[in-house]
């Protein structure tokens, strides 16, 4: 209401003004040709763009206009033939057809296809080889007015930037048109209020007329209409984000936090997700691939989509996109599963989306997100985190460990704030920050440079005067008792007050500089940490820093400490590092106990229950340092289940195992609950299954240890996934074929391997299922867990 003076006339003007300029275009006319050319019957305008598609982007409008004055002629000259996906050719052609759809001719189109002029970002273009080029052109067509871009590029591309600079050189340096003057208009670059304020931009325009030579063309209905069928031209163009964005602009308003990495981008989805929840925002989360339902992999509060909806969306999409008959192709089924996710957030208004990266970064279909400030992309993308990035998709995403990182950096966006990970390679962590520095100097976190200490908190609770409307899970875990001054496994973290700290340490020229060395007096949290797993202490800082730039720099005010801290007191990650029941299995199958105590926890337990850290597990409360263990409770009456999939996801998991056991024997000898000869002999069981292209050799290397046994089973092919193919049992035996002292079987199906450990009555072996998160669905599908609810 207090806006309503301003903004009612403001509208009003505009729509006066743009009517009249529609009724009467005579308005605007100026003359805009020297004034010893005048005369001539036909004036040569040059529009000088730097990629096929650009005329229509961005001088749409001025196009039309002229092509409508009987005394123009018009040419087109585009730097490059914009070969960035190797479709170059298909867009040199594409732009004759827009030409000709503007009502020009063929040859009135002049495209470089010169590699010193590529078209990429990146590559910084020879000016002097741009003023050349453009002057064989003016001099040849005898040009007598040249519009272009302005030195701000419009969109900030560099290409469009040497364009203007390219031009700019000839104006000043060309002997020949000294002789012969050319006039050069450039293109306004405006903010982003004004770029998308439609026709209320009108007002703010006519400012250019003020200018002595200032022009200014509004496009009509039949102009928009001719800009509209023009862009249709540039049919490669359109791929799939392009196609949503054009169809559904309320995209604009999508905030999105995207997350990259080798390892611990799902728990880092999970935990930014579950503190804002708690925060009381509607949040959308997207991860990749699904779990057991490809539907669970959008999520709106947690809730995945209705398989019913998920599905009619996808057919919906599906079947737009074989009326488009693109000659680019079809979508693949991960990407429109990926446009499903981003509109169905935007229909459902979500205040911010929480996306994973599927496969490596900078191709990724996730890759679509603008800038912080809405720029050149489908949304904003506010922060990107970079997670830790080890050898894995090698050959796919690069060949090195530097190829990978510079891969999954690709997600970064300038103006937008990046969170560095702990990385365990140098190489990785040099050129992800090489990259940062390039693209968003100043807004960086590397939270290694951070106090953070992973300890246990004897008394740990939260203040609830900063959480008054604290949100218990729904089946909140025994650790939940704990607020009210049991101990817990924390991470204490001391951060600065102000993002003012990273700002001005973070220059491209100087260090960076830690928050302890830049802040006098910094501020002290401990962050529970629920999930297992030495390296969660890592993803926790990711995701605490991610959320406090929300905080701080976006406006999410209510991500206070306490909110966060209840958040991720919340947080279920299912099928990382889990703890799963198999006591209904024992069940059916007839398994005798063999002892009274065992009776009991039998009765007590019952399969279709994830434990993760809940107290009937063998470990409860926390991992790492604080693994607590119930001698009661046996071994033979769980399987722990972890996705780990790679090499160093492997070694961590053999951490967390070896810990446990050590954990285990102690209290064991300690109570004398079990023979204390039997105690000292703890071994595991591991149950695995690969997809096919891993290195099984070097996972099992890390994971398998003299006196275990391992157990090769085969997945179910993973819905929507084609591609994935699972590893045959008997290779993985042949795998470990050389290694000694090692007990090896094979199973056709892994429901005969799960009765085989529900049959067992040894309190000596831990059941770990482990080497591919599909195989750790099918666990969970075997024991009827519903991890996302029904």
């Amino acid at each position: 209401m207090i806006l309503a003076p301003i903004l009612v006339p403001l509208l009003l003007a505009s729509a006066v003004a743009y009517v009249a300029f529609c009724w009467r275009p005579q308005l605007l006319n100026r003359e805009f040709v020297p004034a010893d050319k005048q005369s001539k019957p036909k004036k040569h305008v040059l529009f000088v763009t730097a990629h096929p598609d650009d005329e229509c982007m961005f001088f749409s409008p001025t196009i039309a206009s002229m092509a409508r004055r009987q005394d123009t002629e018009i040419s087109l000259l585009c730097l490059s033939k914009g070969d960035f996906d190797g479709n170059g050719e298909m867009r040199k052609k594409e732009l004759v057809k827009a030409a000709v759809s503007f009502g020009l001719t063929p040859d009135s189109v002049i495209i470089v296809d010169d590699p010193n002029l590529p078209d990429d970002p990146k590559k910084a273009w020879n000016i002097a080889l741009v003023a050349k080029t453009v002057e064989a052109v003016v001099t040849a067509g005898d040009v007598d007015v040249i519009f272009t871009f302005d030195k701000q590029g419009v969109s900030g591309h560099s290409n469009h930037i040497a364009a203007y600079m390219g031009v700019k050189h000839m104006a000043l340096t060309s002997q020949r048109l000294k002789l012969r003057p050319v006039h050069v208009y450039s293109l306004e670059s405006v903010g982003l209020v004004r770029k998308y304020s439609s026709i209320i931009d009108t007002v703010f325009s006519m400012s250019s007329l003020l200018s002595q030579n200032g022009l200014m063309f509004v496009a009509d209905i039949q102009s928009y209409s001719m800009g509209v069928q023009a862009m249709a031209m540039h049919e490669s163009q359109l791929v799939w984000f392009r196609k949503i964005y054009l169809a559904f602009s309320r995209y604009i308003k999508l905030q999105v936090v995207h997350v990259a990495g080798t390892n611990g981008k799902g728990s880092v989805c999970a935990l930014v997700s579950e503190a804002l929840i708690t925060g009381r925002y509607t949040v959308g989360t997207f991860n990749s691939p699904h779990f057991l339902q490809p539907n669970d992999a959008v999520r709106i509060q947690g809730t995945p989509i209705p398989e019913a909806e998920y599905e009619r969306l996808r057919q919906w999409i599906n079947d737009l996109d074989a009326a488009k008959q693109s000659r680019h192709g079809r979508l693949t089924p991960f990407e429109q599963t990926t446009a499903l996710a981003l509109w169905w957030f935007a229909q459902n208004d979500v205040d911010i989306a929480v996306i994973e990266v599927g496969l490596g970064g900078a191709r990724d279909a996730t890759n679509v997100f603008g800038t912080a400030d809405g720029r050149k992309g489908v949304g904003r993308s506010l922060v990107q985190c970079i997670c830790p990035v080890d050898e894995d998709h090698v050959g796919i995403i690069g060949n090195t460990i530097e190829e990978i990182a510079m891969e999954k950096s690709g997600i970064m966006r300038p103006g937008s704030w990046i969170v560095i990970g702990n990385q365990d390679r140098s190489e990785a962590f040099h050129k992800i920050r090489q990259v940062a520095h390039r693209i968003s100097p100043g807004r960086i976190i590397n939270v290694r440079r951070h106090p953070a200490y992973d300890i246990h908190v004897p008394n740990f609770s939260i203040d609830p005067v900063d959480c008054p409307h604290r949100l218990p899970s729904p089946n909140p875990p025994p650790g939940w008792s704990m607020f009210k001054g049991g101990g817990m496994r924390c991470l204490r973290i001391k951060y600065p007050p102000s993002l003012d700290t990273y700002t001005s340490s973070h220059s491209r020229h100087t260090k960076e500089t830690s928050a302890a060395e830049s802040t006098p007096a910094l501020v002290e949290i401990d962050l529970p940490l629920v999930l297992p797993g030495y390296y969660q202490a890592g993803n926790a800082s990711v995701a605490f820093y991610t959320l406090y730039v929300l905080r701080t720099h976006f406006g999410f005010s209510r991500l206070k400490d306490a909110v966060i801290q209840v958040g991720f007191t919340n947080v279920r990650w299912p099928g990382r590092i889990s703890w799963l029941s198999i006591a209904d299995r024992r069940r059916e199958l007839g398994s005798v106990p063999s002892s009274p105590s065992d009776i009991a926890t039998l009765k007590s337990s019952s399969s279709g229950v994830e434990a993760g850290s809940g107290s009937d597990s063998p470990c409860s409360g926390s991992s790492g340092d604080n693994v607590s263990f119930d001698p009661n409770i046996r071994l033979d009456r769980w399987i722990l289940a972890d996705g780990a999939h790679n090499e160093p996801a492997a070694a961590e998991l053999r951490k967390y195992v070896d810990t446990t056991l050590r954990r285990i024997s102690q209290q064991r000898y300690i109570r004398a609950t079990r023979n204390r000869q039997a105690a000292s002999q703890l071994q595991v069981r591991w149950v695995v299954g690969f997809t096919q292209g891993k290195d099984m050799a070097a996972i099992l290397n890390r994971l398998v240890q003299p006196g275990d046994s391992v157990w090769a089973v085969p997945f179910s092919q993973p819905k929507e996934m084609p591609w994935i193919k699972c590893e045959s049992p008997a290779n993985i035996v042949a795998c470990l074929s050389k290694w000694e002292n090692i007990q090896v079987e094979q199973f056709d199906h892994l429901s005969g391997a799960v009765d085989r450990m529900a049959a067992y009555n040894s309190d000596t072996h831990m059941n770990v299922v482990c080497g591919s998160l599909y195989l750790v669905a099918d666990i969970y599908r075997e024991l009827c867990i519903k991890p996302f609810g029904s």
